[in-house]
């Protein structure tokens, strides 16, 4: 039995927290763990590729308690090629490029200062243990630009634009930073299911023009 989620029909490695017995189909007993670990739940059972967890103790036969997961580094990025949104773009430099697996491209925010406090957000088509963003921000000649950027991460779309407070926060660069191009990296521990992934700068500055020439996401297999 698999849990989709909402109305997308899309396999979900993720369950909402909730009260009741819940069923989720998984690769591995670790994965089930770290399920439960990352939905703060208070038991679990793995059987022949069916996690049960529950906030409250298993029904029957399904005595199974919360323990610490195996670590495993075994992870997919699944950023690229996504679906994305984001405030409009400078010229051709549109939202797209920053996913696309290259290093070569990148999103330019728009330029006129209508939006001085610029967002992107990645939709995952499904919500997923995420356990690392990486984010490669263009720096070109202009490194102020790389200021008060946060990652976030997510389960809704935004209510409305530039409205994050019920997301996570998993990393920031508040900039500026050096000249030369360079991956920051944030580690999401324990993992956290989430569908949505966003990149927002949350002071509007002077230079306040968003660059992003790649985002990946590495999520638990």
């Amino acid at each position: 039995k698999s849990i989709f989620w909402g109305d997308s029909r899309q396999p979900s490695n993720c369950i909402a927290l909730s009260d009741q017995l819940l069923t989720v189909t998984v690769s591995t007993h670790v994965v089930c763990s770290l399920l439960c670990a990352a939905r703060r739940c208070e038991a679990f059972e793995f059987d022949n590729g069916v996690c049960t967890v529950s906030k409250v103790t298993l029904p029957g036969s399904l005595t199974a308690t919360f323990r610490t997961p195996v670590p495993t580094n075994t992870s997919t990025e699944v950023a690229r090629g996504k679906p994305v949104t984001a405030v409009p773009n400078y010229m051709t430099l549109t939202k797209e490029f920053a996913v696309d697996g290259r290093n070569d491209t990148r999103y330019h925010s728009d330029a006129t200062g209508a939006y001085k406090t610029p967002w992107l957000l990645v939709n995952l088509v499904g919500a997923m243990l995420v356990q690392k963003v990486r984010l490669l921000p263009y720096v070109g000649v202009m490194p102020g630009r790389i200021n008060n950027y946060q990652i976030l991460l997510g389960n809704d779309v935004p209510p409305t634009a530039m409205d994050f407070s019920q997301y996570d926060l998993v990393g920031a660069i508040p900039g500026p930073v050096p000249l030369g191009e360079k991956w920051y990296e944030f580690d999401v521990s324990p993992p956290r299911c989430s569908r949505y992934v966003a990149v927002y700068k949350n002071v509007a500055t002077t230079d306040y023009i968003m660059e992003i020439s790649e985002m990946e996401v590495f999520v638990l297999n």
